[in-house]
């Protein structure tokens, strides 16, 4: 264990890694890895390493290919959740149900269910400001999340080693996809209309597309914000920054 004076004297950087947290749509876990995007004093923002999972961006029934406000999102509201399979709030829209087959939230538990106490003590709810489409208001949403994933803007800043949508080990077992390919992953920017919601597109010679909202098609990079004062180690690759 560090003293609190070796621990005061960290510091972090942008792109540093960080090993915490697990899922897995199954019985199998994987440890998540995470990359240090920001960093303020001890508060990091980090996003996946890899792509973990496929999910549908919304399942709103009322509007045809789901809605893309964030703040409502089936999506938003699962990676949120610590409850049990069967017991998630999934807000104001109804969970998919089975008709979706693997990519269906109802088979699962919320996304924070599988993190121990002491990873989820790290994580810092945070106010994040989302775009809404002007057909349904325009201005921003402000909500408080602990986990969501970034805006089209936040990944134009990204270096081209964490731009690239690399799938996790656990993902190519999971999805049966090919383990040197790069797959798409949303955004949670509104792109056009109400449902059209910006992803990840490298397949393309511009790296952001425009899709459905609720398009099953698309991977999950998780970001949330942590307190860095709870962690030690070296902030490598070999040797990540762990609890």
């Amino acid at each position: 264990m560090e003293t609190e004076a070796e621990t005061a004297q960290r510091v972090f950087k942008t792109w540093d890694w960080i090993q915490f947290g697990s899922y897995g749509r199954n019985d199998e876990k994987e440890s998540l890895v995470w990359r240090v995007i920001a960093v303020k004093e001890s508060q990091l923002l980090l996003i996946s390493q890899n792509i973990i999972m496929k999910k549908l961006f919304d399942t709103d029934p009322e509007i045809d290919g789901g809605c893309n406000r964030w703040r409502d999102s089936t999506l938003r509201h699962w990676l949120n959740s610590n409850s049990p399979q069967g017991e998630v709030d999934f807000g104001p829209h109804p969970m998919p149900g089975k008709d979706f087959d693997e990519l269906a939230y109802d088979n699962e538990a919320g996304f924070l269910n599988s993190f121990s106490d002491e990873e989820k003590g790290i994580l810092l709810t945070t106010a994040i400001k989302t775009p809404v489409s002007k057909e349904l208001g325009g201005g921003n949403d402000k909500t408080e999340d602990a986990v969501f994933i970034i805006t089209h803007k936040e990944y134009k800043k990204l270096p081209e080693d964490i731009k690239t949508g690399i799938p996790s080990p656990q993902y190519i077992k999971d999805y049966n996809v090919d383990a040197g390919g790069l797959h798409q992953y949303w955004a949670r920017t509104p792109n056009y209309g109400i449902n059209g919601v910006y992803i990840v597109n490298h397949w393309s010679k511009s790296p952001m597309a425009m899709n459905s909202g609720a398009d099953c098609s698309w991977g999950i990079r998780p970001c949330v914000y942590v307190n860095g004062q709870a962690l030690e180690g070296l902030g490598t690759e070999a040797e990540p920054f762990i609890i």
